[in-house]
């Protein structure tokens, strides 16, 4: 029989002693372990653009999860269209919104 130490955890001795700001943290870390941060970082771009009136983030993330989308039957592209399309006509972009209204509005 060896006399070498086992190095794994003893579930019946007492859990190392943390300092109460560190014991907050714990499940703040366990929640980084799980969450898909570049979500996050992506649905803050998308938020951030919409404050600045910008549809354009948002109409690439549904681009990019088109499939998902479809599946899920939502109606996000739906309803962003019309407002690229807004955002055109105030920006007095008259040709261009004609042209984004052929593309994208008359499909639906």
């Amino acid at each position: 029989m060896s006399s070498r130490k086992s190095s794994s955890i003893n579930v019946n001795s007492p859990a190392p002693i943390l300092s109460r700001k560190r014991w907050q943290l714990v499940p703040f870390l366990l929640i980084l372990d799980l969450a898909d941060i570049d979500v996050f970082q992506e649905a803050r771009k998308v938020i951030e653009a919409f404050q600045n009136k910008e549809v354009g983030p948002a109409l690439a993330w549904c681009a990019e999860n088109k499939s998902r989308l479809k599946k899920s039957k939502s109606k996000l592209e739906f309803q962003l269209r019309p407002q690229e399309f807004i955002e055109l006509v105030r920006a007095e972009n008259n040709l261009r919104a004609i042209t984004y209204a052929q593309k994208y509005l008359a499909p639906w």
